[in-house]
């Protein structure tokens, strides 16, 4: 493989978003009177927590998991009083990137290869969160919730996220790379489900993505070590990794 490019998912690959959802449903069960809990069950620690999670986002979706908890849903659009809520807990409640991520991002940068973000993400919090690491001049692009949402005329963006392989495909588009040298790093089932088979144009073709999956994430290594089931059968990571570390040596064997 001749490496010339990487593609980061951002909520659990670069940054420990995660931990601050958890902090987050806590904080905002505590404004509606209410416990973190799920039909009875306590979710008291982020192991639990993030199990119903994972769960929940997969079988309804975010607006499921608000519902599941019993508590208040009306998060989309600035208006909403959950969605002010949130903006202003995420600014309030900083998170940056994992250990070592900006030391292995700069070696990256050094080795000139091209780096993206495919994110179902807000603009705003990756920005945020890259500039205070130092590291948003390292990324030529960046696929965010905005760009879905423009590029899905019916404004249905749900659509379009990950598993879907779009936004990996607009993402290797505008690194101006072909998948076969690039690498796709992510923390769940649905990056790796959205690094094969995508597809590309000019002229049309399918094409597979390496894909790197960091088991430190939204997902256990369990989870990323049994893969994503598709109608094509199982798939499975290229490799995994468990800390930025880990990411730099898969990377160098690549080059």
């Amino acid at each position: 493989m001749s490496l010339k490019g990487i593609i980061f998912d951002f909520d659990g690959t670069l940054s420990p978003t995660h931990t601050r959802q958890y902090l987050w449903f806590q904080e905002w069960a505590r404004q509606n009177g209410k416990e973190l809990e799920s039909d009875g069950k306590k979710l008291g620690t982020f192991p639990a927590f993030m199990a119903f999670y994972n769960k929940a986002m997969a079988e309804k979706g975010l607006k499921g998991v608000y519902g599941e908890l019993g508590l208040p849903s009306d998060i989309n659009g600035a208006n909403s009083i959950g969605w002010q809520a949130y903006e202003k807990f995420k600014k309030e409640n900083f998170v940056g990137l994992y250990r070592g991520m900006a030391d292995a991002l700069a070696y990256f940068g050094s080795l000139g290869l091209k780096m993206s973000i495919n994110t179902a993400n807000r603009i705003a919090s990756i920005e945020r969160e890259l500039q205070h690491a130092g590291v948003r001049r390292l990324f030529e692009s960046i696929i965010t919730e905005e760009i879905l949402a423009d590029y899905h005329g019916a404004g249905n963006q749900d659509a379009i996220k990950k598993p879907s392989k779009i936004s990996l495909s607009l993402a290797l588009e505008e690194l101006g790379l072909p998948g076969s040298e690039v690498v796709h790093v992510g923390d769940t089932v649905n990056d790796l489900a959205a690094s094969k088979h995508v597809m590309r144009f000019n002229p049309r073709r399918f094409e597979d993505v390496y894909v790197v999956g960091m088991t430190y994430g939204f997902e256990t290594r369990e989870a990323l070590e049994k893969g994503a089931g598709t109608k094509e059968g199982v798939l499975h990571f290229d490799a995994l990794a468990d800390n930025a570390e880990g990411l730099v040596d898969i990377v160098k064997r690549l080059l």
